[in-house]
């Protein structure tokens, strides 16, 4: 069977990085992964979830199985106490993005006109309406990267979520 060795990009890692900075190392970073029990791990994720932050919970949740997982497959320890960690707090509740009606877009679109914004706030916000990309690649938008003649605008791999161009 062949190993999965998966990359993640430069600014996730940050990211996960950032998340075990600010919620965990500084209550576990010092306490060798041999000798990291569950317990010490739920203390640890307790005050992130008792400021109401369950989206944290659940990532730093995984962040730290995975962790143990990866500690477990080169052989440092022999047990996951992270096993289903996620389980033991409140799960958060899914929140879908509020959208808008196709009948209420003239008058964004009105309101989008005549609100007090800088052109280049405006015109980022109509360059998305139109394309209907992240925010991320509307921003970066690059003339290099437009084809006005084929009307075509072509995203660079390392800029799209799936790094796919």
């Amino acid at each position: 069977m062949k190993s999965k060795k998966t990359r993640v990009k430069e600014d996730t890692a940050k990211d996960i990085w950032r998340s075990l900075e600010l919620h965990i190392f500084n209550l576990i970073g010092n306490i060798p992964i041999i000798d990291l029990k569950r317990k010490i791990l739920v203390d640890a994720i307790k005050p992130i979830e008792q400021k109401g932050s369950l989206e944290t919970v659940k990532r730093i949740s995984q962040r730290i199985h995975e962790i143990f997982v990866y500690a477990m497959n080169i052989g440092i320890i022999d047990a996951i106490p992270s096993s289903e960690l996620g389980k033991v707090f409140l799960s958060p509740q899914k929140k879908h993005m509020l959208t808008i009606s196709p009948k209420d877009l003239p008058d964004l679109v009105n309101d989008m006109i005549s609100t007090n914004i800088t052109l280049s706030t405006r015109l980022l916000f109509f360059w998305q309406l139109r394309t209907m990309t992240r925010p991320n690649e509307s921003a970066a938008t690059k003339w290099s990267e437009i084809d006005i003649a084929n009307k075509v605008w072509v995203i660079p791999a390392e800029r799209m979520k799936m790094g796919v161009e």
